[in-house]
């Protein structure tokens, strides 16, 4: 069903070091949106989205004090065949440091295919134990995004 958010609000603790999430189809309710991201502390009871609360780059923007995490450049369409896949990596959420992410993501807008790599942080010395995914103007209207634990070599 259509949904405004997709939001991880358990499951984001000490128990993994690292979250892998698995974006599959995505399809947004209007064409040329972008894919973002907000973090939460309070296990979503709220998402930061204050200025300078993130910082994230592609190979073709920069944001050193922004409001969300673009999780990608590319401009995802409003059907099936212009859904956007990709996945993104969450380090060390559970730390009271600044959390790291990065990723890629794959897409067709209209007929251009496109793909992006993506980093972000969260700039505030805090744990994340929930997130928020979303379109920039529009309703997710299908698709899947699956969150995996892993622990990793320290």
């Amino acid at each position: 069903a259509a949904s405004a958010t997709l939001e991880f609000t358990a499951l984001i603790d000490a128990t993994y070091n690292t979250y892998l999430f698995v974006f599959d189809q995505l399809i947004a309710a209007s064409a040329t949106q972008v894919f973002q991201i907000r973090t939460s502390t309070d296990g979503g009871v709220s998402y930061d989205s204050g200025t300078g609360d993130y910082k994230h780059a592609t190979a073709t923007a920069v944001n050193s004090s922004a409001t969300l995490i673009n999780l990608s450049g590319l401009l995802v369409g409003n059907n099936l065949a212009q859904s956007m896949s990709g996945s993104m990596i969450l380090n060390n959420p559970a730390q009271a440091k600044p959390v790291t992410m990065y990723g890629d993501a794959t897409g067709l807008n209209s007929t251009t295919l496109t793909y992006a790599d993506f980093i972000g942080m969260r700039t505030a010395s805090a744990n994340v134990d929930a997130i928020q995914f979303f379109f920039s103007a529009a309703n997710i209207t299908s698709g899947t995004i699956k969150m995996y634990g892993m622990t990793t070599p320290a």
